[in-house]
């Protein structure tokens, strides 16, 4: 199970959005808590989508943390990411179906400005 969540945090950190679509099963879904309003999708694209619109310019970009831990038959993830002076906390849990991620519900902290 932990093996797809480390393809996930791989591919986010290389900002490889075809990747990170192959991560997810076909009808997966993204519930996101964020600051502003949650933010839902549906589909590997579609997913892969909302992370491009997150990450995909930030110059800079890097992930200084990076973990996942599983939690009975859920995996936690956790990065924090930074890029064009700002940084940004996400801490989330997945469920895997067939080698795939089926669903996965994270929090946000928001883009901070980077110390």
């Amino acid at each position: 199970m932990a093996g797809i969540a480390e393809q996930f945090l791989d591919a986010v950190g290389r900002r490889d959005w075809d990747g990170l679509a192959a991560c997810f099963a076909p009808d997966a879904r993204l519930r996101m808590l964020t600051p502003g309003p949650l933010r839902e999708d549906e589909g590997p694209e579609a997913i892969a989508a909302r992370f491009r619109s997150w990450f995909g310019d930030r110059d800079g970009f890097e992930l200084r943390e990076a973990d996942t831990e599983t939690v009975v038959d859920r995996v936690r993830v956790h990065y924090r990411a930074a890029g064009s002076g700002k940084v940004t906390d996400h801490t989330g849990y997945l469920a895997v179906e067939d080698g795939r991620i089926a669903w996965i519900v994270m929090t946000c902290s928001g883009f901070r400005e980077d110390a």
